[in-house]
């Protein structure tokens, strides 16, 4: 069980390392910010400038979304873990598997996101 333990502190490390080199808590608060701006009851007088402030809420949406599940996971997998309730031995390993997967993923897609990735290559 201590080796599990291990295991996903080594991971929610490196996903906290990534998730601070991708600036995801400004990402959040940008979120935030821009649907406030949403919330104007002026924002859709410029129907291309909304559109494109909702489009970019969409994207980062989806961005922060997935980068903290992951982060959530990876915690509540560790508390789980900490309980050494022998029952759950199994899912956590198969959980642990999974998420080792789902992280190596992640950090390949950060490795290869730059400034211009979301947009089209024309």
């Amino acid at each position: 069980m201590d080796s599990l333990i291990s295991q996903l502190t080594a991971m929610r490390e490196q996903i906290d390392g990534l998730m601070q080199r991708l600036d995801i808590t400004s990402k959040a608060l940008e979120v935030d910010e821009l649907e406030q701006s949403a919330s104007d009851p002026d924002f859709w007088n410029d129907p291309d400038n909304a559109q494109q402030i909702m489009q970019k809420i969409s994207r980062l949406k989806s961005q922060v979304g997935r980068w903290q599940g992951v982060a959530t996971r990876i915690s509540d997998a560790i508390e789980l873990a900490e309980m050494q309730d022998a029952t759950l031995l199994e899912d956590l390993a198969t959980e642990a598997e999974a998420l080792t997967q789902t992280v190596d993923k992640m950090a390949l897609q950060a490795m290869l996101s730059g400034t211009y990735d979301a947009e089209d290559a024309i």
